[in-house]
């Protein structure tokens, strides 16, 4: 059963792809961030959601960085190797 805030944030959205893609989103956050659950983003004070935004983001920078080097020197070696 969802929560009352599930329910009341859900029923702004009018896409059904919009609403799986925010709840994915969301789902992804509150694992990453080891919440317990939706309800309990709304109990974060402002500063502590601000710092797990940051960090969830700082991570996201960084294996992306890793990905592109990676993909950079893939890409160099086969120029290399032809």
């Amino acid at each position: 059963m969802k929560t009352r805030a599930v329910q009341m944030f859900e029923q702004y959205i009018n896409s059904e792809k919009t609403r799986e893609h925010y709840n994915y989103l969301i789902d992804k956050f509150v694992k990453h961030g080891q919440l317990d659950s939706f309800d309990s983003i709304l109990s974060i004070n402002g500063v502590d959601l601000q710092k797990k935004k940051l960090k969830i983001i700082f991570c996201y920078s960084k294996i992306r960085a890793i990905v592109l080097d990676v993909s950079d020197q893939i890409h160099l070696q086969s120029n290399t190797s032809t």
